[in-house]
């Protein structure tokens, strides 16, 4: 959440819809509901299950077979080095230059020391003097560092990025990914479960719905054999029982899979879609190889008229004519080795073999002797797949996946930032496979996701018209998705929009007994309480709220503002000072402790105050 919504409680709708919408926009929008079915696709597997790491074996196991394999992944792949504990890395940052300066008055320090890695954010006065140095020790690193690194910083088993991140194209510290200089979520963004998939082998949460890491939280830090083929337990077994010649339906092999499910394996990561949600009583932890990929997700992604506005890779290659006319031959494997990742030297013919693979008939158009010299030499992709930069990542680039004869003549246009939902469509034509019930859902979700962004009565009666298509009393359509939080939760939001408070409330309040520690439910529901002229009841659920998350400053500030109703001055003071302990970059809290000290008969406090505000942004 940005620091711009540390302001005063507001009672209005739009700031009870502002609040919960803040929150999800952290998130996947519609995050895991963890009970009930996801339709004929399979039964639904809770992140809650003891079981849900049931028959993995870790990637070690693999080694005793497939060494080779197995030693050429570790070294070359950068899905082996997706993430990794602080102090198990190879260091590939400079640690000797390792400051840098923003806008807005913050300067940033990383120090590598016998304790640790630790990074600081240091805020600087109108005079050039120092005012506060955050500092924190930074626990995992995610990313391969083939294009960069982000870290994180844990708190009794929360995560949180740190706004510092390392860019290797660049060789450069920067501030990390949709970080804007002058005021961004410090070190306040929270990591959810969610944002660990694609970069954490395995995770032990204690808490799931919080996604609250256990004591021992990583059984396999890194993307690991059983990301692609499927827990290998099984597997393991009859191999070591008697090794058999024919194939061992035990294990998943990719290659051997109808092309949609071939390819999901790997769109479970690198598919990036305008709206992701996944399906009732599934979480992206729950996806196996094998399986269709809306078993688990419903991504919505541009309609593939026009290839151009096509930012994300997989939509690209989707779009090209080798994909289209291969039926179904062609798919990430086909050019990619998952196993092993050719060096730099090795690129151009590594690619160049494949692609020959079913143009080597008609080949080249352009002589040998003039691709030879070529900057690049004779490489296909240097033509074909030119360098794009990537979406929210600066200092970055990937490849054009469009395969395009020439690419340059119709570039990739930018994104619209405000994205209609009209032109959205589930991805690979899911709609045409699942449910009518479940299409319907998907669409809702879509819906309320961006009624709530832009505060939009209209689409939020049209995502209420989808979850009800035959007009059901409201409680009984709170029974019928009594077991799909995602559900539970967005309808609250669909109320609060159709200015249905009450309701608001009994949809947020069953999602919360669904989810007892989800923090978007419980910030709902301070919200709707301190709305409704229900201090008790707001400060109940705040309560709540800190007991699940104590680090963030917001919270605390919220906290500080339902003090300032019920006029609980000396705890209003003390919760917004325990805002500034986390965020002393907060001025709207600074401008009301120079009131509040001064109220209370504190002038020293109160001067204080003020003068940290002059050094902060002058008289």
């Amino acid at each position: 959440m940005s620091k711009s919504r540390i302001v005063v409680l507001s009672l209005a709708v739009v700031g009870l819809v502002g609040l919960a919408w803040a929150w999800r926009s952290g998130y996947w929008t519609a995050r895991d509901a963890e009970r009930g079915t996801i339709g004929s696709n399979g039964e639904g597997r809770s992140a809650n299950s003891a079981a849900k790491n049931a028959g993995f074996v870790g990637s070690g196991a693999c080694a005793d077979c497939h060494s080779e394999i197995t030693a050429a992944y570790q070294q070359t792949h950068s899905m082996a080095r997706s993430s990794s504990v602080v102090g198990h890395e190879t260091i590939i940052e400079d640690y000797d230059h390792a400051e840098f300066e923003t806008a807005g008055q913050r300067r940033y320090r990383v120090e590598l020391g016998e304790a640790g890695v630790r990074h600081h954010e240091l805020l600087l006065g109108r005079s050039g003097k120092t005012l506060f140095d955050h500092a924190e020790t930074v626990a995992f690193i995610i990313g391969s560092g083939q294009r960069g690194r982000s870290y994180v910083v844990e708190r009794d088993g929360l995560l949180f990025q740190s706004p510092i991140s390392w860019y290797s194209q660049k060789l450069a510290w920067d501030l990390s990914p949709g970080y804007e200089p002058a005021r961004h979520e410090r070190f306040d963004r929270r990591i959810a479960k969610e944002c660990l998939f694609c970069h954490v082998g395995r995770v032990e949460f204690s808490d799931p719905v919080a996604s609250r890491l256990s004591a021992a939280p990583f059984p396999e830090p890194a993307i690991g054999c059983e990301r692609c083929h499927g827990p290998g337990e099984a597997h393991v077994q009859a191999q070591r029982a008697s090794r058999a010649a024919a194939p061992d339906r035990s294990i998943v092999n990719p290659a051997r899979l109808e092309p949609a499910r071939r390819d999901a394996v790997c769109h479970q990561c690198h598919l990036r879609s305008e709206q992701l949600f996944t399906r009732a009583g599934r979480n992206a932890f729950d996806f196996r190889p094998g399986e269709d990929y809306e078993a688990t997700w419903l991504a919505f992604v541009q309609r593939p008229d026009q290839p151009e506005t096509a930012v994300t890779i997989v939509e690209q290659l989707q779009s090209s004519e080798c994909f289209l006319k291969s039926e179904g031959r062609l798919g990430c494997i086909a050019c990619h080795d998952p196993h092993r990742r050719p060096t730099l030297a090795e690129r151009s013919a590594f690619y160049r073999e494949r692609c020959l693979k079913c143009h080597a008939e008609r080949g080249c158009s352009q002589p040998e002797e003039q691709r030879q010299a070529a900057p690049a030499g004779d490489s296909c992709i240097a033509c074909h797949m030119p360098p794009l930069p990537t979406k929210g990542v600066p200092h970055t680039a990937l490849t054009d996946h469009r395969l395009r004869r020439d690419p340059s003549a119709r570039p990739i246009k930018p994104a619209p930032r405000d994205v209609d939902v009209a032109t959205l469509e589930l991805f690979d034509r899911a709609a045409e496979r699942l449910s009518p019930r479940d299409v319907r859902r998907a669409n809702g979700l879509l819906r309320i996701t961006a009624a709530a962004s832009r505060n939009d009565r209209q689409l939020a009666g049209q995502a209420e018209k989808l979850f009800n298509p035959d007009g059901k009393e409201p409680a009984a359509l709170l029974d019928e998705f009594s077991d799909d939080h995602a559900v539970l939760s967005n309808l609250g939001l669909v109320y609060v929009l159709t200015g249905r408070p009450q309701l608001a409330e009994a949809a947020w309040q069953r999602a919360s007994r669904l989810e007892p520690t989800n923090e978007s439910d419980l910030a709902s529901l301070v919200q709707f309480h301190a709305r409704m002229g229900n201090p008790n009841g707001a400060h109940e659920v705040a309560e709540r709220l800190l007991a699940v998350n104590p680090h963030l400053a917001e919270y605390h500030w919220l906290q500080s503002s339902l003090f300032q109703q019920t006029r609980q001055l000396p705890e209003a003071i003390a919760a917004a000072e325990r805002a500034l302990v986390r965020d002393p970059t907060a001025q709207a809290v600074r401008v009301w402790l120079v009131r509040a000290y001064a109220q209370a008969g504190q002038p020293g406090k109160s001067a204080e105050q003020a003068a940290l505000l002059r050094e902060l942004r002058g008289p």
